[in-house]
């Protein structure tokens, strides 16, 4: 765009300028709907109805490139670079894509280091900024903002995988504790590969788990869902002799149906005889154990196998 157009050539020059906004405007119309998700949308809006109001301009009267653009021109200028700029943002550049990254980041990394107990350093907490910054399409901010997203997305991923090297040991623990109880190779070739399945799965489960308050949490909910089952499969249950007998005949004894063991979880007992809300004292302590004794005797007397 020329700044200061004069004489005969004033007139093709308006209708060039005019040719021009008539082919960049609509692209820039077209792309309003997707600027909503960015913080120059606005900005956006306003530098488009600047084109389109000097199309107007330029179109509807010739001298207004004489009258009136020259001292436009620079504002003109600059709106349709920050429009271009704009529009490559929003299509996916480079400087996009890190933004991205950021504001990924400031949606779930956050969180996530809270969950593993890492603090945010300031420096990480400023960088975030930029996801809202209105000319973040052409900062010089972001790039540095990105690193510093990288490295703490890195420290998650340290944190996270000592978090489930944690619990994977946990896993194993628990299985070792059920086949030093058990004499695991009396059971049944299935019972043997179905105990075996169950803790195979749970291991690839927990490799795959992302979040980290599940995997803190991974092996109480294992216990809860399959602690039942595995008692079941260590203690198949033995047929039951039910009497039977026919007409002119002598009783003769059937297997009735096998029932699996009865089980519940230690953290289900409600310890009812202990009826303080706290303990605070060694005289607390023995109080309720007493009473939790009672209640595991309770249990384990009534055939019903308590899971840890």
């Amino acid at each position: 765009m020329g700044t200061n157009p004069v004489g005969g050539d004033a007139k093709t020059i308006a209708g060039e300028l005019a040719s021009y906004l008539e082919q960049e405007v609509p692209t820039y119309r077209a792309a309003l709907g997707r600027t909503s998700a960015y913080p120059f949308a606005s900005e956006f809006a306003e530098n488009t109805n600047k084109l389109d109001r000097a199309l107007g301009s330029v179109s509807g009267d010739w001298k207004w490139l004489v009258d009136q653009f020259p001292e436009n021109a620079d504002g003109l200028a600059e709106a349709k670079s920050d429009l271009s700029k704009m529009k490559q943002f929003i299509e996916g550049s480079h400087l996009a894509a890190k933004w991205s990254e950021i504001k990924e980041f400031g949606a779930s990394g956050i969180v996530e280091m809270h969950d593993l107990g890492i603090s945010a350093p300031a420096e990480l907490n400023c960088a975030l900024t930029v996801v809202n910054d209105p000319k973040c399409y052409k900062s010089r901010e972001i790039s540095g903002a990105a690193g510093a997203v990288r490295q703490a997305q890195d420290e998650i991923n340290r944190a996270k995988e000592s978090l489930r090297a944690g619990v994977a040991g946990d896993l194993n623990d628990y299985r070792i504790s059920f086949e030093e109880t058990y004499d695991i190779d009396a059971l049944s070739q299935e019972s043997r590969r179905a105990f075996a399945e169950l803790f195979e799965q749970a291991s690839g489960m927990l490799a795959a788990e992302q979040s980290p308050l599940r995997i803190q949490t991974f092996l109480e909910a294992f216990k809860r869902d399959n602690a039942a089952k595995i008692v079941a499969l260590l203690n198949p249950p033995k047929p039951e002799a039910a009497p039977t007998h026919e007409v002119g005949s002598e009783p003769k004894l059937e297997p009735a149906q096998p029932r699996a063991p009865r089980t519940c979880t230690l953290g289900s007992l409600r310890v009812d005889a202990y009826s303080k809300p706290t303990i605070k004292s060694r005289q607390d302590i023995d109080d309720y154990l007493e009473a939790l004794r009672t209640e595991l005797e309770a249990k384990v007397d009534d055939g019903v196998i308590v899971t840890r």
